[in-house]
Formats: C-alpha cells, sequence, structure tokens
C-alpha cells in the first residue's frame, strides 16, 4: 500500500470534523483578504474551557502552530474569552508571508488536554515544513491524533483568508477572488 503523502495527510486535517462536537469554537481574522507583509491579526473563541491548537497553513503547505507558541505557552483557553495571535503583549506583529495563494486556518479545542503536536518553541512559533520527512512525519502523527479523539470531546473551527503580492490586490478587484470560493 503506497504511503499516503504529506497533502492528503493536510487535506484530511483540514477537513476533519468532530461528529458530535459539544463545544462551539470560532475563528476568524480582521480582513478576508492580504497583501504580503500586511499584518495579520487572527481570534479565536469557545463557548467552553478547553486546550486550544490553532494551525496557519500557508498556500505552499507549510504548517505554523499560531497557538500556543513561546509567548502564550499554556493552551488552555476559557469559555467566552476572544483570544487575540499575536495579542498586544507578545510585542510583534505577524506580517504576511506569501506566497500568494489561499491560506487556511484550522483551530482545533479538546476538552481534554490532549497534546496533538511535539511542539519546539524555541523559535516563537511551531512549524511543520512540507517537503521533508519529519514534517510528513508530523502531520500523520498530527492527523492520527486528531482522529483517535473521542468525537464529542473535541471540536474545531476553520476559516480562510486570500494572499496576494504586493500592490497586486487593487489591480486585480475583488472578482478574481469570488472565482476561488
Amino acid at each position: 500500500q503506497k504511503k499516503k503523502s504529506y497533502q492528503e495527510h493536510l487535506e484530511k486535517l483540514v477537513a476533519a470534523k468532530s461528529y458530535k462536537p459539544s463545544i462551539d469554537v470560532k475563528v476568524w481574522t480582521d480582513k478576508k483578504e492580504y497583501e504580503i507583509k500586511e499584518k495579520i491579526v487572527f481570534y479565536i473563541k469557545t463557548d467552553k474551557n478547553g486546550y486550544l491548537t490553532m494551525l496557519d497553513i500557508s498556500p505552499n503547505g507549510d504548517i505554523t502552530v499560531i497557538f500556543p507558541n513561546k509567548f502564550h505557552r499554556d493552551n488552555f483557553v476559557r469559555a467566552g474569552v476572544t483570544y487575540q495571535v499575536p495579542s498586544p503583549n507578545y510585542g510583534f506583529e505577524f506580517n504576511v508571508q506569501g506566497p500568494p495563494g489561499l491560506e487556511r486556518i484550522k483551530a482545533l479545542v479538546t476538552l481534554n488536554k490532549v497534546s496533538l503536536l511535539k511542539l519546539d518553541l524555541d523559535k516563537g512559533f511551531h512549524s511543520v515544513k512540507r517537503e521533508t520527512t519529519r514534517g510528513t512525519r508530523a502531520i500523520q502523527a498530527l492527523s492520527k491524533q486528531v482522529g483517535s479523539v473521542g468525537s464529542s470531546t473535541w471540536s474545531e473551527a476553520y476559516s480562510e483568508v486570500f494572499i496576494f503580492n504586493e500592490g497586486e490586490k487593487y489591480s486585480r478587484g475583488s472578482r478574481a477572488i469570488h472565482g476561488l470560493n
């Protein structure tokens, strides 16, 4: 049997849904489209206390775990609180890196503390790189972990943003985007 590729595991992870979610999770950004180098802020809110893992999947398939992170290592989140990444107390801003295309955001909230990934937060944010053995192993483990969490004890939210090259956004107008949704 052919081993599943990184992309297959990634798509499975993006599509993963809990059958009987007992938690309502919302994830959003301050805008729907960004030019490269613009700053981006992610928001998350859940209606139950839980543990959050938030993934940012770039158009090329690399994943950055944006929560938890070096500045907020504990991934416990409280019900009804809107969390912001980066929050003002991190002392820096996120600028959109690119490449251009569809960037996807997946937030997973579990009621119990489950370690979905072994995180290395020394650089600030843990990343999973697409074209590497380690990246493929990490995404396999992640998609397996998500598959094994009891269905009523976790939930997810999904959002997407569109990334443009600098200066392109205005020349293309928003018509081009509708074709992609």
